[in-house]
């Protein structure tokens, strides 16, 4: 026979209630910490820089008061939690016995009900959201979780009220000890429908105020620490050049959260910040942050000796930091694989010429394909220098299978992959306020083209 762990809590309850001393049967038994509450940092939280009236300016105090009260009560109180109409019926029946002074029956009709609760099959409860279209904010301040949920909670916890009015100490403390169990066996049990900051948050505080397993109520907070970095770098992941007011909005309340449970860490306040300040500049029709001036580059190379064959790297961008001397192209569409590129196919014949005579083989192929190029470089005292590079960047050849034919098709498909993975520096001059410019150079039949364009003002 399989005894349910409750009822085995249950046992040991009431086994020890029944070897403490007299004074403690006696003691006055706290059933339900009503002050209890989740610690949160609502003054870090009000420091935090958010979006207020369309301008970027602090979070403010008001607003984490508020962010605090709906983690904290959003769920609903677990020491209101009612009882069953069956179990409510049975405890007033056990009230009057021991009113009327039949406390053993009282007493042994009492532990029969608490053991029947305890019983009693769970029915898990998950709540799902619904699919919001779009990119939401990954900060969600909403409290989905629902403390009613918590079955059998509100019974053991009526049970101890009714017990400790009765005299009964031993079951009081019995039925406490089970509200207590219950509970963090259901808020930590994974089937409560969690996911938000304040879903944990709420769990958490149910914990502390049945004074259960100090244990459960700190896994709790440590899933709502750890909910809240990973908001808030999903949160921080926007370009601050770029990054709208509603993306701000998002991040100051992701920030705020963090600070509130205490997940915030300097790099990410560091990086929230900058965003911050960037939309702020914008706002204010400031011109570009630093880091944000931004430039296109296009690249074309032409073999004019073989049919006007090409490569071309096609439209890339970059971002110059004048403060730093930095110039970084790795960010939009170049992050990953990088910028997009094409190696045209090429065919020739294979004509060898010895003192015999000439021969052709036949036609051999470079066969052409796309690459990806990242773009990286500086900013110096006359302008920049680029350095293009590809991990991609290949070709394949094949024809005449004449030893000489072959050697001249490898030679050209590493000269052309090599030409493409570089990295290739190209040195552009700029004059004070040139928004454009141009850098053609030849190589024997190779002629390459160049041009950089200023993208935003």
């Amino acid at each position: 026979m399989r005894i349910a762990p409750l009822l085995v809590s249950l046992a040991a309850a009431f086994a020890a209630v029944s070897l403490a001393s007299p004074a403690g049967a006696h003691a006055a038994l706290t059933i339900c910490r009503e002050q209890a509450a989740v610690p949160l940092n609502v003054s870090a939280a009000a420091k935090q820089k958010a979006v207020v009236g369309g301008k970027v300016g602090t979070f403010g105090a008001t607003r984490a008061q508020a962010l605090a009260r709906s983690f904290r009560d959003g769920a609903g109180n677990v020491c209101a939690l009612p009882a069953t109409r069956a179990v409510q019926a049975q405890l007033a029946v056990i009230a009057r016995l021991a009113s009327s002074g039949q406390t053993a029956a009282s007493r042994t009709l009492f532990r029969k009900l608490l053991a029947q609760i305890a019983a009693r099959h769970t029915s898990a409860v998950a709540r799902h959201t619904a699919a919001v279209k779009g990119a939401p904010c990954p900060a969600d301040k909403t409290v989905k979780v629902k403390l009613k949920d918590a079955d059998k909670v509100g019974d053991f916890l009526k049970a101890a009220a009714t017990a400790q009015k009765a005299g009964d100490a031993a079951g009081a403390q019995a039925a406490a000890e089970a509200a207590q169990g219950a509970y963090d066996a259901w808020a930590t049990g994974g089937k409560t429908g969690a996911s938000t900051v304040g879903d944990y948050i709420a769990l958490a505080g149910g914990a502390m105020k049945l004074g259960g397993d100090a244990g459960a109520a700190s896994a709790l907070l440590d899933k709502a620490r750890g909910t809240a970095t990973a908001n808030l770098d999903k949160a921080s992941k926007v370009d601050r050049c770029t990054a709208s007011l509603k993306d701000a909005a998002c991040l100051g309340t992701a920030e705020a959260i963090a600070e509130l449970v205490g997940a915030s860490d300097s790099a990410n306040l560091a990086t929230a910040n900058e965003i911050m300040d960037a939309i702020g500049d914008r706002l204010a029709h400031k011109a570009p942050p630093d880091g944000c001036e931004e430039w296109s580059f296009t690249m074309k190379i032409v073999d004019t000796e073989a049919n006007n064959w090409t490569i071309v790297w096609a439209t890339g961008r970059f971002r110059v930091s004048r403060k730093a001397g930095t110039l970084d192209g790795s960010h939009l569409a170049g992050y990953g694989p990088g910028w997009g590129g094409l190696i045209g196919s090429y065919t020739a014949d294979c004509i060898e010429t010895t003192p015999d005579g000439t021969t052709n083989f036949g036609p051999g192929t470079i066969h052409g394909s796309a690459f990806h190029y990242a773009i990286d470089g500086s900013v110096t005292d006359t302008g920049f220098v680029l350095s293009l590079s590809s991990a991609d960047a290949n070709v394949t050849a094949d024809g005449p299978s004449e030893p000489f034919c072959q050697l001249l098709l490898e030679l050209a498909r590493g000269f052309v992959s090599n030409l493409v993975q570089g990295p290739n520096e190209l040195e552009f001059a700029l004059a004070p306020g040139q928004t454009s410019a141009t850098l053609s150079q030849d190589e024997g039949n190779l002629q390459l083209t160049a041009t950089i364009t200023r993208v935003n003002p």
